[in-house]
């Protein structure tokens, strides 16, 4: 799109100069006095509601599409996969700042909630219950392909950002190489609080660096709280039976 002449107040809320039917919810917004990863919350002919407060004053911005989604929220679903081979409860794959929680997610036979390559997620609050069913995946080590079997309640690897994961309840992950949750290569961000039950490995932390992992339970599970080659973290008060 070109440059579309603006006036804010300081605000999230900017007034075009006149209204564009191409300017759409979730496109970039970008020019002077923008916040880097500002996104389209709403529009209403000259009215649009930015996702962060732009500078005051009259400016010229650019709305641009882009390949990843801002900003979703999944929330309050249930889901029964019937433990299908390969296939996920909730596929949040590549977003930005998404919001999963309070989902029941039952009989899942591959993810449950797979978040591989998203930025800051928060996943809190979710039922993921799965079947012990046998899948074709990525190796946890090297995300490189493997012929080895695995399946992962909740993952959240392959992205430097943080994470925050609280009040999940996980069960049912214990065939071979299984996780309850899965994280790898994040740079900050909390586990807490939740309870893995029957899992093969309750967490895996692979190459984690300054996350705080506390208070968090589990019951049935093989190992526990699996730490490699991280940094800086904090894994404590968490308990096993």
């Amino acid at each position: 799109l070109p440059k579309q002449q603006a006036k804010a107040n300081g605000t999230p809320n900017l007034t075009l100069a006149k209204a564009n039917a191409a300017i759409q919810i979730g496109q970039l917004i970008s020019g002077t006095g923008v916040p880097p990863l500002t996104y389209v919350l709403s529009v209403a002919g000259a009215a649009v509601v930015a996702s962060q407060a732009v500078t005051a004053g009259s400016l010229d911005v650019t709305f641009t599409w882009h390949d990843r989604g801002q900003g979703i929220t999944v929330t309050d679903n249930s889901v029964s996969c019937l433990a299908a081979g390969q296939v996920i409860g909730i596929w949040a794959q590549y977003q930005d700042y998404p919001t999963i929680s309070n989902n029941s997610l039952r009989t899942m036979g591959h993810f449950g909630i797979s978040c591989f390559d998203v930025a800051d997620p928060i996943v809190s609050g979710n039922t993921v219950i799965g079947q012990n069913t046998p899948c074709i995946d990525v190796d946890l080590h090297s995300n490189t392909p493997s012929t080895n079997t695995c399946c992962i309640g909740i993952d959240l690897r392959a992205n430097t950002s943080a994470a925050v994961l609280i009040g999940n309840i996980v069960e049912g992950f214990r065939g071979p190489r299984a996780c309850g949750i899965a994280v790898a290569d994040r740079v900050g961000g909390v586990i807490s609080g939740n309870f893995l039950r029957h899992c093969q490995t309750d967490i895996y932390l692979s190459r984690c660096k300054s996350m705080s992992v506390t208070g968090n339970s589990s019951a049935n599970c093989c190992s526990h709280y699996t730490v490699e080659s991280s940094e800086r973290m904090i894994v404590q008060n968490n308990a096993n039976c």
